[in-house]
C-alpha cells in the first residue's frame, strides 16, 4: 500500500491514461514527445530557449479555465491533460487560422515547398476555410549576404532565428521590429549576417521566409535522393546529409546527432561542394616553358614513370606530401606501393606541427564531448575554435552562458564569442601562472582544468602543466580529418623540401606548392588532385577522384571509424589513387599489383588494435623539467577574414568566397 503510494505522487494523466513521470524538471511538450504523442509546435526547438510565440502547441488541463501553451509547461503531479479535446482542435485551428492571415500565397515558387511545417501542419490541423477577406500586408526582403534569402512576408516571428543567433552564436544581430500588425524581423543595422554557422538558420526557419540563396530553384525536395554521410572538413566528423539529383551534389544539411553536432553544421561543410563545379582538372596537364597543355593519360604516365624510373635507379631523393582530404585508404595505398619501389620519404603538408606520435592523446580531443565544455575552467592555447571547430565553439558558447566556467586564451588576440581572459601571446606569461606568478592562479586551483590547443607542439606546455596541475586534461582541435588520419598512420609532418630532392609528388589539396613558385627550381614536382592552380610552379597535373566520388574511411577526433560510400559516379577522365598507382607499379616493377581490399585489409589487421585506451594520459615526466625549453616566443597569427578560404578547395565555391569578400569589409569584421 506504501509503494502504491509513493507511486501516485509520481504519475500524471495524459488523454485519461496514467503516465509515470521520472523527469520532473522536463516541460509537459517534451514529456508528451517521450510517449510519442504529437503535439504542433512552430517556435519550440528542443536546443534553444523557450518563447512560446506560435500558440501551436495548445493543450487542455483539467481546472484551468482557459488552454496553456505545452511547451513552457511544468509538470504538476496528478494533473489531467487532455492533447486531443475538442476545446484544443478548435484552438489550434484558429491560431493556424491566424497566421496565415499574412502569409502569401506562393507555395509553388517557394523553396521551402515539399519539407515546410507549415504546409504539413495546415493540412492536419488548419481549416478548410478562411474568414480573412481584407488586404494582406507586406514585409519587406533584409538583404542577409550571400547564404541566406529572405521573403520576410512569410515570415510567422516563430524568433528561431533570434535566439539561434542569440543563444549559440553570441551575435545579436537579428531582432523584433514593431508592435502588432506592424511586428517584424530585421537586422538592427544595414549590415550582412556573417557568421561560420549562419546557414543553420535556414534549417531553423519552419516557413519559406529564411532558405538558401545558392539553392534557390534549383530542385525540389521530392527529386533528390539522399545520402548519409561526415564533414571531413573539421576534427569531430559532424553527420551530414547530402542530397543528389542525378549525379549532381544539390545541397548539403545536418544530420542530427546529439553527441557530436546537434543539429549545425558550419557554412564550410554546408558550401564547399561547389568548388568542384569550378577550376576542377579532369585532364592531365604538363607545363611547357610558361604555359600549361593538356596531354594523353598514356603521356602522363610514361613522362612519370621514366622520371621515377630514372630516380629510383640512381638513387636520388623522391619525395611524396600527402594533402588534405587524403582518406585512410589512400594512405594506406601510397605505403604500399612506395615500400615497394624503395620511396619511404613521406610526409604530411603541416610544416607548423611537431608532435610526439607514441602517444594518441597528442593529437585527439580525448574529452567526450559534454565533459570538455564542462569543465571549470577552459584553457585555449593557440586555439581559435571559431576558425578551426565552429560547431565545437557553438556548443562552448551555450556551456559559457549557462555556467560558471572561467575561459583563458593564450596566444594571438582575436575576438571570442564568450567572455575570456587574454593571457598573452606567447608562452612566457602562461608559464607565470601556471608557476603560481599570477593574480588568477588561486582560480586554478582543484578545479577541472581542460587545455584545448590547436598546435601540436603545445603538448610540451601539457606536460610542464601536469606538473604544477591537477586535473587537467589535454585536447587537440585538428584542422580536419586528414591531419588526423595521417598522423594516426604515423605519417611525419613536412618541415622542408629535400636539398637534394629530384621529384616532388604530391597528392590531394595542399598549399605547398607556394613553396615551389621559384622557376629555378631543379626538381620535378607532380600534383595529383581535384583542382588546378594556375602559376603554382608544378610541372605536372593528375587528376584525382575527389572524396565524392569513391569510397572514403576517415578517424575523428574521437578514433571513431567513419565509412563513407561513394556519393557520386567518377569523372571518367580521372583517376582514383589506386589506379594511378596500379599502372605506375607495372612500369616500375614487374611485381604483379594486388586487389585494393587487399591492401586496405592490411591496415585494419596491422593498424589499429581494438583495446587500445586512448582517454586516458599515459605519460607523464618524472623528472624536473628545463623551462628555457617551454619559453618560446611563439606567435600565430589568425587571419579571421580568410575562415572560407584557408584552402583552394574552398577557395573556389562561390559562395564561401563572396562571404570572405563580405567579411573583409564588412562593419561587423571587429565582431567576428
Amino acid at each position: 500500500m506504501k509503494n502504491n503510494i509513493q507511486n501516485s505522487d509520481q504519475i500524471i494523466y495524459i488523454n485519461n491514461k496514467v503516465v509515470q513521470v521520472t523527469d520532473w524538471t522536463i516541460s509537459l511538450l517534451q514529456q508528451c514527445e517521450l510517449l510519442n504523442i504529437s503535439i504542433p509546435r512552430f517556435c519550440y526547438h528542443e536546443l534553444l530557449s523557450i518563447a512560446g510565440n506560435c500558440r501551436m502547441c495548445l493543450v487542455e488541463i483539467k481546472n484551468v479555465l482557459k488552454p496553456v501553451i505545452a511547451c513552457a509547461t511544468s509538470l504538476t503531479k496528478g494533473m489531467h491533460v487532455f492533447t486531443h479535446s475538442e476545446l484544443v482542435i478548435k484552438a489550434r485551428e484558429n491560431i493556424m487560422e491566424f497566421l496565415l492571415i499574412n502569409h502569401p500565397l506562393d507555395c509553388p515558387i517557394c523553396d521551402q515547398g515539399g519539407e515546410c511545417d507549415l504546409q504539413d501542419q495546415t493540412m492536419v490541423y488548419g481549416s478548410d476555410k478562411g474568414r480573412f477577406k481584407e488586404i494582406k500586408r507586406s514585409v519587406e526582403d533584409k538583404n542577409l549576404g550571400p547564404v541566406v534569402k529572405t521573403i520576410m512576408t512569410r515570415c510567422i516571428h516563430c524568433t528561431r532565428c533570434i535566439r539561434f543567433a542569440d543563444e549559440l552564436l553570441k551575435m545579436p544581430f537579428l531582432g523584433t521590429m514593431g508592435r502588432g500588425n506592424d511586428t517584424e524581423i530585421g537586422t538592427y543595422y544595414s549590415d550582412y549576417f556573417l557568421n561560420e554557422l549562419s546557414g543553420n538558420i535556414i534549417d531553423l526557419c519552419p516557413v519559406g521566409a529564411l532558405t538558401s540563396k545558392p539553392y534557390a530553384f534549383r530542385a525540389r525536395p521530392w527529386e533528390l535522393t539522399s545520402v548519409k554521410g561526415i564533414d571531413i572538413l573539421d576534427p569531430l566528423g559532424s553527420f551530414l546529409q547530402i542530397d543528389l539529383k542525378g549525379n549532381e551534389v544539390f545541397r548539403i544539411l545536418p544530420r542530427r546527432n546529439g553527441v557530436i553536432n546537434d543539429q549545425w553544421i558550419s557554412d564550410k561543410a554546408r558550401f564547399s561542394f561547389e568548388s568542384f563545379c569550378f577550376k576542377r582538372l579532369v585532364f592531365p596537364m604538363m607545363k611547357f616553358i610558361d604555359t600549361y597543355v593538356l596531354i594523353s593519360w598514356k603521356l602522363g604516365f610514361q613522362i612519370l614513370a621514366s622520371k621515377l624510373n630514372e630516380d629510383f635507379i640512381l638513387g636520388k631523393d623522391v619525395q611524396f606530401i600527402i594533402g588534405d582530404f587524403i582518406d585512410l585508404i589512400d594512405i594506406n595505398i601510397l605505403y604500399y606501393f612506395t615500400s615497394l619501389w624503395g620511396m619511404n620519404d613521406i610526409s604530411f603538408a603541416r610544416n607548423e606541427m611537431s608532435i610526439n606520435m607514441d602517444y594518441r592523446y597528442t593529437w585527439l580531443l580525448n574529452n567526450r564531448i559534454n565533459k570538455l565544455i564542462n569543465s571549470s575552467n577552459i584553457i585555449f592555447f593557440n586555439c581559435n575554435p571559431k576558425l578551426q571547430c565552429s560547431v565545437l565553439n557553438a556548443k562552448f558558447n551555450k556551456s559559457v552562458s549557462n555556467n560558471p566556467i572561467m575561459v583563458y586564451h593564450v596566444g594571438s588576440f582575436y575576438p571570442h564569442s564568450y567572455w575570456h581572459v587574454q593571457i598573452g601571446i606567447n608562452n612566457n606569461n602562461f608559464i607565470k601562472i601556471i608557476k603560481g606568478k599570477n593574480s588568477i592562479c588561486s582560480k586554478l586551483i582543484n578545479t577541472k582544468i581542460s587545455l584545448v590547443s590547436g598546435m601540436m607542439n603545445a603538448t610540451d606546455i601539457y606536460y610542464f602543466c601536469s606538473h604544477y596541475l591537477e586535473n587537467i586534461s589535454y585536447s587537440y582541435v585538428a584542422e580536419n580529418l586528414s591531419v588526423i588520419n595521417s598522423i594516426e598512420y604515423g605519417v611525419n609532418t613536412f618541415t622542408k623540401i629535400s636539398a637534394n630532392m629530384r621529384v616532388l609528388y604530391i597528392i590531394g589539396n595542399t598549399d605547398i606548392y607556394e613553396n615551389m613558385k621559384d622557376p629555378i627550381h631543379t626538381y620535378f614536382s607532380i600534383l595529383q588532385s581535384t583542382h588546378f592552380y594556375d602559376n603554382s610552379g608544378i610541372d605536372l597535373f593528375l587528376p584525382i577522384d575527389s572524396f565524392y566520388e569513391k569510397e572514403n574511411i576517415y578517424l575523428d577526433s574521437n578514433l571513431t571509424m567513419n565509412h563513407l560510400e561513394q556519393v557520386i559516379d567518377h569523372t571518367p577522365t580521372t583517376k582514383s589513387l589506386f589506379n594511378v598507382f596500379q599502372v605506375l607499379n607495372g612500369l616500375l616493377t614487374p611485381s604483379q599489383t594486388p586487389s585494393i581490399e587487399k591492401i586496405i585489409n592490411l591496415y585494419f589487421s596491422v593498424k589499429i588494435p581494438s583495446n587500445v585506451s586512448h582517454y586516458q594520459t599515459t605519460y607523464k615526466l618524472s623528472t624536473r623539467l628545463n623551462l628555457s625549453m617551454y619559453t618560446i616566443n611563439y606567435y600565430y597569427n589568425w587571419n579571421d577574414a580568410n575562415f572560407s578560404q584557408n584552402s583552394e578547395l574552398f577557395a573556389n565555391s562561390p559562395t564561401l568566397r563572396e562571404i570572405t569578400y563580405n567579411l573583409k569589409s564588412s562593419s561587423i569584421f571587429g565582431q567576428y
